[in-house]
């Protein structure tokens, strides 16, 4: 049997239409995968930066918190302030805790540096408090604004390293172990 040229043109025609075709799905797949991975990555990077802002925002208003008690005139205003310092410092746990849970174990290993930190300013701010209460406040201000402002600005700056890291590494689904780790060093 003899092919005409009409024959082999509509078939090597079909041919080149049938890979094209083929191309075509195979793009179309990669890219819904592609797609993917990428809403993933944005979706767990956006909530990092959010928990960052969050913990970086609350330990702010901790930190006013302190500086109300101080200011307080009455018992009320006081034990007011101390509530809020309880609800702030648990609501600042949590979002720890978050964003722990949304780095890598080595990440949130890096993270578990600020424990200590926190633990440390507890125990600052338990002992401001309680000259506030005995109404020392010039001893109060100098543990708060002396003593306790290096350990203040560690974490202030640990927060905004680990928030640039977090924000300068969209490509990653977690926080980069060397971003992270340098930002707490």
């Amino acid at each position: 049997m003899r092919l005409t040229i009409k024959t082999k043109l509509a078939g090597a025609f079909l041919a080149v239409l049938v890979l094209m075709a083929g191309l075509a799905y195979l793009s179309i797949s990669a890219l819904a995968t592609a797609k993917s991975q990428i809403d993933i990555l944005v979706t767990q990077n956006a909530e990092s930066v959010r928990l960052a802002g969050l913990v970086r925002e609350n330990f702010a208003a901790l930190n006013a918190n302190v500086k109300n008690h101080i200011l307080a005139e009455t018992d009320a205003e006081m034990s007011a302030l101390e509530q809020g310092r309880i609800a702030l410092s648990q609501e600042l746990a949590g979002e720890i805790a978050e964003l722990k849970a949304l780095a890598d174990d080595q990440a949130a290993g890096l993270l578990n540096q600020f424990d200590p930190l926190i633990i440390e300013i507890d125990k600052q701010l338990d002992e401001v408090y309680r000259l506030s209460r005995l109404n020392t406040n010039p001893q109060a201000v100098a543990i708060s604004f002396a003593e306790g402002r290096p350990a203040r600005m560690a974490v202030t700056a640990a927060l905004d390293r680990v928030l640039a890291a977090a924000t300068a590494n969209p490509t990653s689904d977690r926080l980069s172990l060397a971003s992270v780790e340098g930002a707490l060093l």
